[in-house]
């Protein structure tokens, strides 16, 4: 009988284990922060969340408001449960052919929640991979 469930037991922990995201969407849900000549201002009500993706093929999108800061990620780095997407060449939507900004992405992939850099947003997100 124990021969029997041998191959039953192997199989299992193949289905119950799960792959490493390829993409990331995050948003600022719970506050807006806007950081410029050394100080930061919050706002928790009257904004809108900006939507950020990432992907490991290296494509980054940061939206806010009415468009996108697009490109790719130069370096991408995961250290433990930390991954990071910076890109330095970042083209906002409305108005690409202005000079790009740099722009990144902190994701601990254990607990989802990230921080994002860019175009003076300093956010606190929660992220899901898929």
């Amino acid at each position: 009988m124990l021969k029997a469930l041998l191959p039953a037991v192997i199989f299992i922990p193949a289905f119950a284990a799960q792959s490493a995201p390829t993409s990331w969407i995050c948003q600022n849900t719970a506050a807006e922060i806007s950081c410029g000549d050394g100080a930061c201002e919050v706002s928790t009500d009257a904004f809108t969340p900006m939507s950020i993706t990432v992907a490991t093929d290296a494509s980054v999108s940061f939206c806010a408001y009415t468009g996108c800061w697009e490109g790719r990620a130069e370096t991408m780095t995961t250290t433990g449960t930390r991954q990071n997407w910076t890109g330095t060449d970042l083209r906002w939507s409305q108005t690409p052919d202005a000079p790009g900004v740099t722009g990144s992405l902190t994701i601990d992939t254990k607990t989802k929640v990230g921080t994002v850099l860019i175009g003076g947003f300093a956010q606190p997100v929660l992220c899901e991979g898929s």
